[in-house]
């Protein structure tokens, strides 16, 4: 049954703080009596009124009339905030509804992190400074003392891999693997277990899933065209650690996925580290032909130029009972690691140095090779691990050798304020709330030998980020449909607007790159365009195709490729080719009357996290 008087707010979808929202109390006569009704706004959290938290209004209604009430709410703080609406009128009338608004930050959350060796006997003070320019009740901040540098900072890895915004099947799968034995790392990472896990992972693996193709493999964002193969080993690895755990992933997924992957490790057509992986994993699924593993090892094994290829090799032969293959293959790992270049180590694969490193290293302790760890330890000495130097595919890796790690055992004396605090693990690992942080921890090694600390902090900045270039410009512009530059400051309701991100790289390599631009509150997509859509719009010029654009309802989300796939470094005996530019475009209707901060746009390598560029904050004001 309807209440004889309905009441309603019209309200925005979200905020940012500093917003001030044109909203409305919608109230409808239908069949109540005749009188003066009074309506009382009440909110809670993060939003309110320019005079407070509470707003009032009486008017005289007659039985079927209907009023609108405007009225003007303001974003104050970030959170999600409760605003209650208390609706009297004549004969004790009275009705209660109540609705949740997000406020949201204008911008990405930042995230910092610092590893440094810390001497015999020497100090560090980890205080406000280091969180001083953070909101501080979005902060996360972990502070990790080990012997080893690159795999103590479980915390920080996992929130970064968390909040990552993009998702294609490598995103999706980096984010999702570690999940697997996120509640084992639970108490090596110094936080709560998560009770809800076995729904958000067996959500997870249900994503991957929707991304299969009947073939057995996977597309890159969604079924249909065929990702990288060692992609698509990934996924299925995680799917068949997945089902030995209990989740459900269907007996036909990974009959097709098994199928596939005999296909693959057989195939000469494939390089060493899609052959190998595709062998891991069906020694995992007890379904690897031996005969098949031991020819691919004697014959490819002095060819091996990844480390991945050969640690992975040597975790498949382990895994079926070939102790001399697998020696021999983890021998071969660790040799390539110990000799190579970091800088000048092959990309293939979404690979990296520091992903084979860990790999290498998580690969060996699974496999029971554990005598190569210390060389592979000393090596992460040398690389950059952070939190902001390493690409989705490193930290998955990364996790997944700390995991392995939790089995060694090494001396550590540390202590937190003065006490001596026992190591778990490996490491103490401490999550500071932000007054912790305010008054100051010091943590002091009060060992003979040297050891490495570092302290990661992930949270919203409380100012607004100036704009940023980092191998490649981009700008943001706003237009009308009719090409000409829009006034931000006097839009009209109802107004329909071009946003444009543009920019150009600093070289012709080949990019996978990702676009997110968040959304002003008062403007909502209609809808992404892309390639030959440009055509409608003579004055845009061209716009880029994209593997992926997605209009979410605060943000637009893009995906592009760009540069020469076949190029990753300089051919000095050719000509530089121009860098290529790029062009995106949405359009957008405002809806909202008020003022809003516009957030910057942001544009990144999705596999160099050093190539990345941000425009600067504004403001929009709607009539």
């Amino acid at each position: 049954m309807r209440d004889p008087v309905v009441a309603e707010l019209i309200l925005p979808r979200f905020l940012a703080p500093g917003d001030k929202a044109a909203s409305a109390l919608d109230i409808n006569n239908v069949e109540g009596a005749s009188g003066s009704y009074t309506a009382t706004i009440i909110t809670s959290g993060p939003i309110g009124f320019d005079n407070g938290a509470t707003h009032s209004e009486t008017r005289m209604l007659a039985r079927g009339q209907r009023i609108d009430v405007p009225f003007v709410i303001d974003g104050k703080d970030l959170g999600i905030a409760n605003i209650a609406l208390t609706l009297s009128g004549p004969g004790g009338y009275r009705v209660q509804r109540s609705w949740q608004i997000e406020v949201r930050a204008p911008q990405l959350d930042l995230v910092r992190d610092d590893i440094e060796p810390l001497g015999p006997h020497q100090s560090f003070v980890a205080n406000h400074g280091l969180v001083a320019d953070f909101v501080p009740q979005t902060l996360t901040a972990a502070l990790n003392v080990s012997a080893s540098h690159g795999y103590s900072d479980v915390p920080g890895l996992l929130r970064w891999l968390d909040k990552y915004p993009y998702g294609c099947i490598e995103q999706t799968t980096s984010r999702a693997m570690p999940l697997l034995y996120f509640n084992d790392m639970a108490v090596l990472a110094g936080i709560t277990k998560d009770q809800a896990l076995p729904q958000r992972l067996q959500d997870a693996a249900d994503n991957v899933l929707d991304m299969q193709n009947y073939a057995g493999n996977f597309g890159m964002w969604g079924p249909g065209a065929d990702a990288d193969p060692w992609l698509s080993v990934f996924a299925l690895d995680f799917l068949v650690q997945a089902k030995q755990k209990g989740y459900v992933v269907p007996n036909d997924a990974l009959k097709r996925g098994a199928s596939w992957l005999r296909q693959q490790s057989t195939s000469d057509s494939n390089d060493d580290a899609v052959r190998a992986y595709a062998f891991y994993v069906l020694a995992h699924m007890g379904q690897v032909n031996l005969s098949d593993l031991r020819y691919f090892s004697d014959t490819r094994g002095s060819e091996w130029s990844s480390a991945i290829a050969a640690s992975l090799t040597g975790a498949a032969a382990a895994q079926a009972g070939d102790r001399s293959r697998a020696n021999y293959a983890f021998g071969r790992a660790r040799d390539i690691l110990m000799s190579a270049n970091p800088q000048n180590y092959s990309l293939d694969d979404y690979g990296s140095y520091v992903r084979d490193l860990a790999g290498t290293t998580a690969l060996a302790v699974e496999g029971g090779d554990a005598e190569i760890v210390p060389a592979l330890m000393r090596r992460a000495d040398t690389v950059s691990m952070g939190l902001n130097a390493t690409t989705t595919q490193e930290k998955a890796w990364m996790l997944r050798a700390a995991y392995q790690l939790t089995r060694q055992k090494v001396p550590l004396t540390v202590l937190v304020n003065g006490r001596p605090v026992a190591p778990k693990d490996g490491a103490v690992r401490l999550v500071p709330t932000y007054a912790q942080l305010s008054a100051g921890i010091t943590l002091t090694n009060a060992g003979n030998a040297g050891v490495w600390r570092q302290a990661s902090v992930q949270g919203t900045p409380s100012v607004a980020l100036p704009a940023e270039a980092n191998g490649l410009s981009v700008k943001k512009t706003v237009w009308t449909l009719g090409g000409q530059p829009a006034d931000l400051a006097n839009l009209k309701q109802n107004d329909r607007l071009m946003i444009v991100l543009e920019g150009q790289m600093e070289n012709a390599y080949y990019h996978q790159m990702a676009a997110l631009d968040l959304l002003p509150a008062g403007l909502e997509i209609e809808m992404p365009i892309a390639g030959d859509d440009a055509k409608a719009y003579p004055w845009l010029q061209t716009l880029n195709d994209v593997t992926l654009e997605d209009a979410r309802d605060d943000r637009f989300v893009a995906a592009f490729n760009i540069g020469s796939e076949y190029q990753s470094q300089h051919d000095p005996k050719k000509p530089l080719p121009p860098p290529p530019t790029y062009r995106l475009a949405y359009i957008v209707r405002a809806v909202t009357q008020g003022t809003f901060v516009l957030p910057a746009g942001v544009v990144e390598d999705m596999y160099t996290p050093s190539v990345h560029a941000r425009t600067t904050m504004g403001s929009v004001t709607i009539h």
